[in-house]
């Protein structure tokens, strides 16, 4: 009868008092997720470009409910996660000012969808940045850290789209592929250092960047993608903190998900007995999956080529009206201009 309210309360209590740094979390995912936190009683400082967007997330997310814990704090710094110096002078500050980070979500993305003969090129290598090395500059700036203190939890954010292709987002579907890869090997380096390690495969999530991606994709594409459904940031922040308060290695989302995490799941850590007595079954509704894709892809072709039954290359969409192309928002917010580096400095004051 004991064990049953302690282990409630210790689950409950995981949060307080710990020190959680979120890369693009002045929106979406990643600021619902530090408010889901900040309840909890965790102190979080928020990582993005944008300094507004920064401090109105700060500001919204600062507990002053009297039962709020009074330990719990927002904090903000700007910074590039893609500039691998200006997250180490990011990481050195806040754990100088802010305390030793116990956990870090990497939540900074940004989508672009297209089919793959119209890409300009260049936004093949923006979205690795944007995606890939976003978690890769942190992740190691933060891993030596927490390997001296012995302890630490690591999040990384996939996709739904780092577990199965999708037509029409060849540059983005690589990068969360790659993002899968990385945390699967860290998972294993980490253990020795007692450091916990989490990959998210969060499906279409309704967030400004799921809007501003879905502005780029292809017919085919959104069509596709509502067989995943919607969901809400509120819902798949809570899925996160709940997969790292039970230190899951794969968090899925959604039926769905849950079934591709197990079709997928490969030699992956932490599948279980009930994953490998499923995968018989996931594996019977494959076909099934495959042939609707296909349709909606022959469906599209038809309408895009009614004259003709072989495939016709557009020309690429480069540099339309000779304008020159902005980098993409590292953060699930639409695109802004991007404030000169040398601008990028803390912001040190507590909101």
């Amino acid at each position: 009868m004991g064990i049953l309210p302690w282990s409630f309360r210790k689950r409950s209590d995981f949060y307080a008092d710990k020190h959680i740094l979120i890369t693009g979390g002045s929106s979406g995912i990643g600021k619902e997720l530090a408010r889901n936190v900040t309840e909890a009683g965790a102190t979080v400082t928020l990582v993005a470009r944008n300094k507004d967007r920064l401090r109105a997330a700060a500001l919204e997310l600062n507990p002053r409910e009297p039962s709020a814990s009074s330990s719990s704090r927002v904090y903000v710094y700007a910074a590039d996660c893609s500039d691998p110096k200006a997250v180490d002078d990011m990481v050195a500050f806040v754990e100088e000012h802010y305390g030793p980070i116990d956990i870090l979500v990497n939540c900074a993305g940004s989508a672009v969808g297209g089919y793959f003969e119209s890409l300009d090129p260049c936004s093949f290598q923006d979205q690795m940045n944007s995606n890939y090395f976003t978690q890769v500059f942190p992740t190691h700036a933060i891993f030596k850290r927490m390997a001296r203190r012995r302890a630490g939890h690591i999040v990384f954010t996939s996709s739904m789209a780092g577990q199965t292709p999708v037509f029409g987002q060849s540059a983005y579907v690589p990068t969360k592929y790659a993002v899968r890869g990385l945390a699967e090997t860290v998972y294993h380096e980490a253990k020795p250092y007692n450091i916990d390690v989490t990959v998210v495969y969060p499906p279409d999530t309704d967030t400004p960047g799921l809007h501003q991606e879905r502005s780029t994709m292809p017919p085919e594409t959104l069509e596709i993608s509502e067989s995943g459904g919607l969901f809400s940031a509120e819902h798949v922040a809570k899925a996160i903190a709940d997969g790292v308060r039970r230190k899951r290695f794969r968090v899925c989302i959604g039926f769905i998900g849950r079934l591709l995490g197990i079709l997928t799941a490969g030699v992956t850590p932490g599948l279980s007995l009930l994953d490998v007595l499923v995968i018989p079954i996931a594996r019977a509704l494959t076909p099934f999956f495959v042939w609707d894709q296909n349709r909606i892809i022959r469906k599209g072709h038809a309408i895009r080529f009614p004259n003709t039954s072989t495939p016709q290359c557009p020309k690429p969409q480069q540099n339309a009206q000779s304008e020159p192309r902005s980098k993409p928002q590292l953060h699930e917010e639409p695109q802004q201009k991007q404030e000169p580096k040398q601008n990028m400095e803390p912001l040190q004051q507590k909101l």
